[in-house]
């Protein structure tokens, strides 16, 4: 009761003598009704097992194989007439999948052995050998894993399945994966090596294709030592299309020391209106739980439409994160330049900075400052998220308005920039208390530098938020004051 099949056949059959035994084994288990809501896209399972013995009762040897039959209309559904018809070869009936099975083993007083492990389908090829002495627990394992065709198994019913509303679901291209373990005696450590190659991808995404391309390969050595909770990755290399990297990482089960590199020759693959270089870099170490780290954005020149920012330099940096929580600081520097703009031909400094922290009750970015073309901004901020709480308040000081990229959003075109008196500092509110933004009225002003001060202000929670930028404005309030020096 409640298995999705109708019924399940064996038959056995033993020959043979008692020191060299040979076992056939049938089995067949047809209409297994995997989605109930398509019990007619039924899967029909049948395999034939052959099992022979030598030398059972001393340094016994083993000979195993089997083959196992996929086939109903489950598997058919997905298979043409004449992909049907090429998979009925002598002693297979056609519009069923076979997988193949072989096995050689052998076993002495000193060694257990596996010669030979192979398994063979139309989606993949998998081919090992293993040797372990028992006496010094010596150990050396290989395996190899070929996907021949990626597009087939995407068409295979379940996998296809997965991948419907995938864009995925053409991918297409081969997967060589090759790998060895190999252990010197049983205090050693488990050392080996890995390697993973793609080639003739079709992977269904424009980007993906124009970034990682049709090949990519990936290799590492590593090393594992169970008893002490040790291990390690080293000599970790990328090579993708347009992505390259390195790395490796290690650890005695107590702390992490971890370094990754990747680098991007262009960004052009992944939009348009990008391009330039940019690498990331990655360093780790600390406790495993809790490991500080250093992350860094690069690039020379990266080019966002018409603009471009020169040695751009983008670090987080935190002394350690964990599931408690964590800190650090965040820097971005660069220099703006854009052809389009008259005041940035030349090239303009562009700075931000803030220190921000996390726990499970509260976010907050403190001392943060950003310098821009035309614009200073700093403040600071408090999210307490089980209270529906923010504190916190920033100012913003438009320096230079024509130097601003985006200033049509701020003032109309007719009027370039506009020319506020900040308020005394006792008429400004408290910063850490609830905040919510202060629209400020906008004035004509005749063309010049300008300050504009955009402040936050005291209010209880409930309080209606003001209106965004861009809406009419209303007078201000909850304690905030603004002039204008405008003529009327």
């Amino acid at each position: 009761a409640g298995l999705p099949l109708a019924s399940a056949n064996l038959e056995a059959a033993l020959s043979g003598t008692l020191d060299a035994p040979g076992l056939v084994l049938k089995a067949s288990v047809p209409g297994i009704v995997l989605d109930a809501a398509q019990p007619d896209a039924r899967l029909d399972v049948a395999s034939s097992w052959t099992l022979a013995v030598r030398s059972l009762l001393s340094e016994p040897s083993v000979t195993a194989d089997a083959t196992v039959n996929l086939g109903g209309p489950f598997v058919r559904k997905a298979m043409s007439a004449n992909q049907a018809a090429k998979n009925g070869k002598e002693g297979e009936r056609s519009g069923e999948v076979p997988i193949r099975l072989h096995v050689e083993a052998s076993e002495t007083a000193e060694t257990l052995r596996v010669k030979a492990l192979r398994v063979e389908s139309e989606w993949l090829a998998l081919a090992g050998d293993a040797s372990l002495e028992t006496a010094t627990g010596k150990l050396a394992a290989a395996l190899r894993l070929d996907m021949p065709s990626l597009r087939r198994l995407a068409q295979f019913p379940p996998v296809a399945a997965l991948l419907t509303d995938s864009p995925f679901r053409e991918l297409a291209g081969t997967v060589g994966l090759k790998a060895d373990v190999r252990r010197d005696d049983a205090s050693s450590p488990f050392a080996g090596t890995l390697s993973l190659k793609l080639a003739d991808m079709r992977w269904g995404l424009a980007p993906l294709q124009d970034t990682v391309g049709e090949t990519a390969s990936l290799g590492a050595s590593f090393s594992a030592q169970p008893e002490s909770g040790s291990a390690s990755v080293s000599d970790l290399t990328l090579k993708a299309g347009q992505i390259s990297g390195k790395g490796n990482a290690s650890t005695d089960g107590k702390k992490l020391d971890a370094a990754l590199s990747l680098a991007l020759s262009s960004l052009k693959g992944i939009a348009p209106s990008l391009s330039g270089p940019l690498e990331l870099k990655l360093r780790a170490s600390g406790p495993l739980l809790s490991p500080g780290g250093e992350l860094t954005l690069a690039s020379p020149h990266l080019g966002v439409e018409t603009a471009t920012l020169e040695g751009l330099r983008v670090r987080l940096n935190t002394p350690s994160v964990g599931a408690a929580g964590g800190k650090g600081t965040l820097d971005v520097s660069a220099t703006l330049r854009d052809a389009s703009i008259k005041a940035l031909q030349a090239g303009a400094p562009l700075r931000f900075s803030t220190e921000w922290q996390f726990a499970a009750d509260r976010f907050s970015l403190h001392k943060t400052k950003l310098d821009a073309p035309g614009i200073a901004l700093s403040g600071t901020l408090d999210a307490l998220p089980a209270k529906r709480r923010l504190d916190g308040g920033f100012r913003l000081a438009v320096t230079d308005c024509p130097r601003l990229p985006a200033c049509p959003w701020m003032v109309p075109q007719r009027l370039p920039t506009c020319l506020f008196r900040r308020p005394k500092r006792s008429s400004l509110p408290r910063i850490g208390r609830s905040a919510r933004s202060v629209p400020v009225r906008f004035f004509p002003c005749a063309p010049s530098r300008a300050i504009f001060g955009w402040m936050t202000c005291s209010a209880s929670r409930g309080s209606a938020c003001p209106p965004p930028l861009g809406t009419a404005p209303r007078p201000i309030s909850a304690g905030g004051a603004a002039r204008s020096t405008c003529p009327d």
